[in-house]
């Protein structure tokens, strides 16, 4: 097992363009050990960070030749990546039968999409707190208004 010291390590993460994995095993020490190291040296973190822009700069520069030629798994992931502000965009629809809404079932118990709860919880938050606007805390909407003050009908504040 090699002592690490950062000029070994940065030789190492430019030898194998940043992949700690291959710095680790060169070393005959755990991916683990190798990270810590990395981890307490700014500069061997920066090291890696430049190998790793500098593959995906080369895996670019692939990609725009295959678009040149036309391949065409090329000039879709293109479009889909880098044309996104244009409109090529893929999307997922998830719906049920002919646009229905997606029933799910548990042992032959149909459950309501969590959205149409959810709907249907803000809907029942929305009247309670129209009711509680207008004094009615009863819950049923038929309720006397509340006075919040302590001189309610039947309150004695000297009582405690």
């Amino acid at each position: 097992m090699a002592k690490l010291t950062e000029k070994i390590v940065l030789d190492k993460i430019v030898e194998f363009k940043g992949n700690v994995s291959a710095c680790s095993r060169a070393f005959g020490v755990s991916r683990t050990t190798v990270h810590e190291f990395i981890r307490k040296h700014p500069d061997l973190q920066a090291a890696v960070r430049d190998a790793r822009e500098s593959l995906i700069d080369v895996a670019e520069s692939v990609l725009y030749k295959a678009v040149l030629n036309g391949e065409a798994w090329a000039v879709c992931f293109t479009l889909k990546t880098q044309g996104r502000f244009r409109g090529y965009v893929q999307r997922q629809e998830h719906t049920g039968r002919d646009g229905e809404a997606i029933i799910y079932e548990h042992n032959g118990t149909a459950f309501t999409p969590l959205v149409e709860r959810l709907d249907s919880l803000s809907d029942s938050f929305e009247r309670a707190a129209r009711r509680a606007g207008e004094g009615d805390l009863s819950g049923d909407g038929a309720g006397e208004p509340v006075d919040s003050g302590s001189h309610q009908k039947g309150h004695d504040p000297e009582a405690g």
